[in-house]
């Protein structure tokens, strides 16, 4: 039985499909699976960031890269 996160206040059980956590092998196959697929490499590169407290991922960043080139000229 997974319980809430006392830090942060996170209950895995309140998704409906589970969370995805840092420490499970195949989660983190899915994740980088997920940036890799996402991530334009002459635009922009996707990063999951983790919960310190808990170890569920809490979000995607969006690293913009060549921000001085306008779209069409890549």
């Amino acid at each position: 039985m997974v319980k809430k996160c006392k830090t942060c206040g996170f209950n895995p059980s309140s998704r409906p499909m589970g969370a995805l956590h840092k420490n499970n092998p195949m989660d983190i196959k899915l994740v980088k699976q997920y940036c890799e697929r996402e991530s334009i490499p002459e635009r922009h590169k996707v990063v999951a960031i983790w919960k310190d407290c808990c170890g569920y991922l809490d979000r995607y960043n969006v690293i913009l890269e060549k921000l001085n080139k306008p779209l069409w000229e890549i």
